[in-house]
């Protein structure tokens, strides 16, 4: 009579758990260095490998694919950037949301240029940016305005509380970052008391 298997048993060790995350992150810092360069489009396997000390076939382990480098990446900058100490939960919110997340780009300028510069960086911001654009959204829409109108005033509202406003009114402009933090969070609150008239605008016409 064959002897029933024995399931084999996963070997876990917080030696080499420790060893396979510092392995990631140096990988993933490896690719962060190619997220500045002017016109890049795509990531370079061999050269993460290089910077990172070990194999081509250790990188496309833990990043089987582009997209999964991308999302990596939009987490790792995320979490790079630190926490972002302001709430965004009511249309309120957004002023204050603006002014901190101008500090903590300051706190943070390489980083924030890097994500500015067209190509791999814009990439993964937006892929890092994504849940916040929803939210701005679902905020401004629970004003009541016209849909077309709330969309138009969430991408400006989105593009103003990130680094795509920042960098070029720093570099083109002239302003610091504080000082163009304070104009984009003065530009936002605008929008912000404008879809509320016309939220209450539209609902007077509605009753």
């Amino acid at each position: 009579m064959k002897k029933p298997s024995r399931k084999r048993r996963e070997y876990s060790s917080p030696v080499r758990e420790a060893a396979a995350r510092k392995t990631r992150s140096s990988i993933l810092e490896a690719f962060a260095r190619q997220l500045g360069r002017p016109g890049a489009t795509d990531f370079s396997v061999a050269e993460a490998a290089r910077t990172a000390g070990v194999s081509v076939r250790t990188v496309h382990h833990y990043f089987p694919d582009r997209r999964a480098c991308v999302q990596a990446l939009a987490a790792w900058a995320e979490d790079a950037f630190g926490p972002l100490a302001a709430p965004l939960e009511t249309p309120g919110d957004l002023p204050a949301f603006v002014r901190a997340a101008y500090e903590r780009a300051g706190r943070n300028i390489d980083l924030t240029r890097a994500m500015y510069v067209t190509g791999l960086g814009n990439e993964v911001r937006l892929a890092r940016l994504k849940a916040r654009r929803a939210k701005i959204q679902e905020i401004l829409a629970a004003l009541g305005a016209d849909p077309a109108e709330t969309r138009r005033a969430a991408a400006v509202v989105a593009m103003l509380a990130s680094s795509e406003a920042g960098v070029p009114l720093m570099d083109i402009h002239g302003l610091d970052l504080a000082t163009a933090g304070e104009a984009a969070a003065e530009a936002v609150e605008a929008i912000v008391t404008r879809l509320t008239a016309a939220g209450r605008c539209g609902r007077v016409k509605k009753s």
